[in-house]
């Protein structure tokens, strides 16, 4: 009986996966419809994963970017777009990211 229980718990966490907790900050950049493709490429291309997107007069794309990440992420989108996009950080929480391995 110990057995199959422990079995069935092992299946469980293994089913359920396995997280990280990290602390991230919410980002937003605002572009033109022009520039999605290009923006979630970029987004593809650094792993980042979009939260979700906003389409209004502009489009606007939020994700969230780990903390120790985001000075980096800021300087290196700026610049990959030659500032034209408007990023706006938000507030610092911590999400689970699954681990994937």
């Amino acid at each position: 009986m110990i057995r199959a229980y422990a079995n069935s718990v092992s299946e469980a966490a293994h089913a359920l996966g396995i997280v990280r907790l990290a602390e991230q900050v919410a980002c937003q950049i605002t572009i033109s419809y022009a520039q999605l493709g290009s923006i979630q490429n970029y987004l593809a291309e650094q792993d980042l994963q979009v939260d979700h997107i906003d389409y209004a007069a502009d489009v606007t794309v939020h994700l969230f970017v780990d903390t120790s990440a985001v000075d980096a992420f800021s300087a290196a989108i700026i610049e990959r777009f030659n500032n034209q996009l408007t990023l706006t950080r938000g507030d610092k929480r911590f999400r689970e990211i699954p681990v994937t391995e």
